[in-house]
């Protein structure tokens, strides 16, 4: 009987997220905060049916199996699925004319990728469906940029090829690269047939591989995306309970072009400048903390190379986020979190697409703890909530041991 558990991380935007579309590299890494997938088989159940339980959007469905089979013993399955929009008309049509099975968006976008997956896995890998219950479940805020979406469409994916692999006789537990390349695949392919994504092809990769990467897109469908392994690093989210989406975002950056068009291009060869600038030092900061001999934890202080390597990143940081302020591609609250971050020599950013948050990466030693302490209570002084604590660059889509 198969059972098993599969994680993903979020993603997060570091810079960029105003020029990427205008062909200018940007700077994307996975989120510690992950969607985990607990998948069981039942069998020798009497009528059992596919059970899925979504706590943090009020999902706990059965799906018949007689539901199931009627689609895999349709004579224009074949038709259905090598058609994206048809697949999307027709899981469509499943859970909201045959069977009202949502009330709020988020569930009918979750119920959607679930269906939309499973029976484009059953279709393309021959996958043999059997009663089954999944119960999925989130670290990540929802509507906030984190990438929650493509988590959950990635731990979908890796669930039913893992189910495939695991019947095909293939019992591992790690994903190789072809397996991860068929995740980013069928992700990829569910959130553009349901959704305008801006950069579906990064966000399914820092999903799947994890790491940081700089990306840039070539054109209207082509990306160059250069992954880089770098440490695991802390990092803390702030709320400012303002929400900055993805279409007003594009409108501030529209708008500057209308008012400045003369001076456009060279704004947003300042922003790539530094997001090239910050890559380059995040490495760097990486390379340090690999190559030092001491252990960070115990140190009264930061040894000078990381030292001397966190405060370009921290510059960089700053520098970014006062751009966006100069030219009003920012909001107030972002701007009065990132200068009670300054106080502490500590440096703030709001996130990328559809911020509603502002990221600081603090100092990488629990020697240090005494800064973020101060800045916590300095935020909680000014009735903003306590920061998030999480890290950056970590593992990608997993099974879980």
């Amino acid at each position: 009987m198969a059972k098993f558990k599969i994680s993903a991380p979020g993603r997060i935007v570091l810079s960029g997220e105003h020029i990427a579309i205008y062909g200018k590299q940007f700077l994307a890494t996975s989120l510690n905060l992950r969607t985990t997938l607990e998948f069981c088989e039942l069998l020798n159940v009497p009528k059992s049916n596919i059970r899925i339980e979504f706590p943090n959007i009020n999902i706990e469905q059965d799906i018949s199996m007689e539901e199931v089979e009627l689609f895999c013993s349709r004579p224009d399955n074949a038709d259905i699925i090598s058609n994206p929009n048809d697949m999307f008309e027709y899981v469509q049509y499943m859970i909201t004319v045959r069977k009202c099975m949502w009330t709020t968006n988020q569930q009918r976008f979750s119920l959607h990728v679930f269906l939309f997956l499973l029976y484009s896995i059953y279709y393309h890998e021959h996958l043999e469906i059997k009663p089954f219950r999944v119960r999925l479940f989130t670290e990540i805020p929802n509507t906030v940029g984190f990438g929650s979406s493509t988590s959950f469409t990635v731990c979908v994916a890796a669930c039913f090829l893992h189910w495939q692999r695991l019947q095909s006789g293939c019992n591992h537990i790690e994903f190789n690269n072809a397996e991860l390349e068929s995740i980013i695949k069928y992700t990829v392919s569910c959130e553009k047939s349901m959704q305008k994504f801006t950069f579906p092809d990064v966000d399914a990769h820092v999903c799947t591989y994890g790491k940081i990467v700089k990306c840039q897109r070539i054109d209207y469908k082509i990306y160059n995306i250069e992954p880089m392994e770098m440490e695991e690093m802390d990092i803390l989210l702030t709320d400012s309970d303002v929400n900055l989406d993805k279409y007003t975002q594009a409108e501030q950056i529209a708008m500057l072009n209308v008012q400045t068009p003369a001076n456009f291009n060279s704004i947003l060869n300042k922003l790539e400048f530094l997001t090239i600038n910050m890559y380059s030092s995040l490495k760097s900061l990486s390379d340090a903390i690999t190559s030092t001999s001491l252990h960070l934890e115990s140190e009264s202080s930061l040894p000078p190379n990381v030292n001397y390597w966190f405060k370009k990143v921290t510059s960089h940081i700053k520098d970014n986020q006062q751009l966006l302020k100069k030219y009003n591609l920012s909001a107030q609250k972002f701007d009065d979190i990132c200068q009670i971050a300054e106080k502490y020599e500590l440096a703030g950013k709001f996130t990328g697409f559809n911020s509603r948050y502002v990221y600081t990466l603090p100092p990488p030693n629990c020697a240090s703890n005494n800064v973020v302490i101060n800045f916590q209570q300095n935020l909680l002084r000014e009735n903003f909530k306590l920061p998030k604590e999480t890290s950056i660059n970590c593992e990608g889509v997993k099974i879980e041991n």
